[in-house]
């Protein structure tokens, strides 16, 4: 009796496995509303549940998945055993001047997922940006000795977008971020140390302060010092 059981039990668990196998989702990036975008690294996040408890809080039943993919030549990407459910997508592509398909109020829907079933037909569009280079010179040595320092641009639509990790040459610290050509956006600084622009002025802390006009193209670079 007990091989019956065991053998069932088998079946069972590749008849499970192979369900698996087959739930997930294909899609493909593009660059600009056009061509497939190669090397883009794509973010998967399930969607989870979160029913409640009888007092009202919420129980997470299953642990959080997440994973990364990376576009083939023609810009496609597949993510195989998943479970089913909702997934958001996200696509960052190779270049500097690329943006984030998730972000600056691109639209994007969860994609969900069946049992047994791969979803298809996913687009993730990357558009092409400027690229705001903030370089920033330590005068004070206040970067240098860990003090606080956190920069990017505020947007007329109020949100906030930080700089990414800087580079360092000399005393100069140089803080990226790549934002959509048609955006107004502010400087915005969250620091304990004082912060000049070229003209020497003082600039304003955790509040949007001096315009950012940007090129129709390419790269600018904000230049500022701290004492």
């Amino acid at each position: 009796m007990w091989k019956i059981w065991l053998i069932g039990c088998l079946l069972a668990a590749t008849a499970v496995d192979c369900l698996c196998q087959s739930t997930g989702l294909q899609g493909r990036v593009v660059l600009d509303g056009g061509p497939g975008l190669a090397g883009a690294t794509i973010s998967l996040r399930k969607i989870r549940d979160m029913p409640r408890d009888g007092q009202g809080r919420v129980v997470f039943t299953e642990p959080p998945l997440t994973a990364t993919a990376i576009s083939n030549a023609a810009g496609d990407f597949t993510f195989a055993n998943l479970r089913p459910g909702s997934y958001s997508l996200c696509a960052r592509g190779p270049g500097k001047q690329h943006l984030k398909s998730c972000q600056w109020m691109q639209p994007f829907s969860p994609v969900q997922v069946f049992n047994g079933r791969i979803a298809s037909g996913v687009t993730l569009n990357v558009r092409t940006g400027v690229l705001v280079n903030f370089v920033v010179q330590d005068l004070g040595g206040g970067l240098r000795a860990g003090r606080r320092f956190r920069i990017g641009v505020y947007t007329d639509r109020g949100a906030y977008y930080h700089a990414n990790p800087p580079t360092l040459s000399g005393n100069e610290y140089t803080y990226s971020l790549a934002v959509p050509k048609e955006a107004s956006i502010r400087l915005f600084l969250d620091a304990d140390v004082q912060v000049r622009n070229e003209s020497a002025q003082l600039l304003q802390n955790r509040a949007p302060s001096q315009p950012i006009t940007l090129p129709t193209s390419g790269e600018t670079a904000v230049r500022l010092s701290v004492q």
